[in-house]
């Protein structure tokens, strides 16, 4: 839905196939993320800050579609979480990455790349 969205306002380049990236949900929202212009992804660099720069596009679904500009800050947000699924999941693991904090879950990480993650 979003991708037809962005295609229909010329955002979204053709031929491209959009990655689903990952799925966090909390209690009021859930925020999907999907990379649609970075064609050479790497997902075993994607946990370093200079592999893992995308650009952001908010859409809020509601009753209506709407793009929603994005700030410097909010882009540098979803870089870093992005960035610390890659790290949380461990070495040799591929999106898409789900995370829920919702109904108080505190998510747990089995295999995570870098010992700071341990206990997270």
């Amino acid at each position: 839905m979003a991708t037809e969205y962005l295609s229909q306002r010329n955002n979204l380049p053709t031929g491209l196939t959009p990655l689903f990236l990952a799925k966090e949900r909390w209690e009021t929202r859930t925020m999907i993320c999907f990379d649609l212009f970075h064609n050479d992804y790497e997902p075993e660099s994607a946990h370093l800050a200079e592999k893992n720069q995308l650009p952001v596009t908010m859409i809020a679904l509601a009753t209506d579609l709407e793009i929603i500009t994005t700030t410097k800050y909010i882009q540098v947000q979803v870089n870093q979480s992005i960035r610390e699924f890659h790290d949380y999941y461990g070495l040799g693991s591929r999106p898409p990455f789900a995370v829920d904090h919702a109904n108080g879950n505190i998510p747990t990480y089995r295999n995570p790349r870098t010992c700071r993650r341990l206990g997270s």
